[in-house]
């Protein structure tokens, strides 16, 4: 028997042979579209040049805080990382995972505390904290925490009037739809 004996003879016209094919040459070319971002590059500082911000951490809030400073055109920041660029795989959530680690990652485990994750070695788990531009945020597999409407209630009831509820629950669903 060959392999040719397992064949079911049909045409290769019309739309469904035409798909497969097209979903074949789209994975085989796909491998060009994963490739690593020009990040900014490194810059040679003078000796003795002067900042009006330093921000140390270039991760998703010091990162934001760099370039809402910098929009003044007068203001010279400098934005500080101890890590380097992100690898590729901090842009595939399954592969996220290749981030931890003591190239990108800062080793952090949380204290036992003799409650919690008791049946982990020590009473202790991970805490991946990125070390690379974008901080953790380029190492969280595009997973996020939802805060409770409860919190955000009490930090309006304290004088925060942006956090209430209603607000922030509807910034959350225009972020999940993308209808920013």
């Amino acid at each position: 028997m060959t392999s040719t004996d397992f064949c079911i003879p049909t045409t290769t016209t019309g739309a469904a042979p035409n798909n497969f094919l097209s979903s074949i040459q789209f994975f085989v070319t796909a491998q060009c579209l994963i490739q690593t971002k020009d990040w900014p590059p490194e810059t040679e500082l003078e000796d003795l040049e002067a900042f009006d911000f330093i921000i140390v951490g270039a991760g998703t809030a010091g990162s934001i805080m760099a370039n809402r400073l910098s929009e003044i055109e007068n203001w010279k920041v400098l934005l500080l990382e101890a890590g380097g660029n992100p690898p590729i795989e901090s842009e595939i959530p399954r592969f996220a995972h290749n981030a931890f680690g003591p190239k990108f990652d800062w080793q952090y485990t949380t204290v036992n505390n003799g409650v919690t994750n008791q049946a982990h070695k020590y009473g202790k788990v991970p805490w991946p904290r990125g070390k690379m531009l974008g901080g953790s945020g380029s190492m969280n597999v595009m997973a996020y925490a939802q805060g409770h409407p409860h919190d955000y209630q009490s930090w309006f009831d304290e004088g925060n009037i942006e956090w209430h509820p209603d607000i922030v629950l509807k910034n959350i669903s225009q972020q999940r739809t993308s209808k920013l």
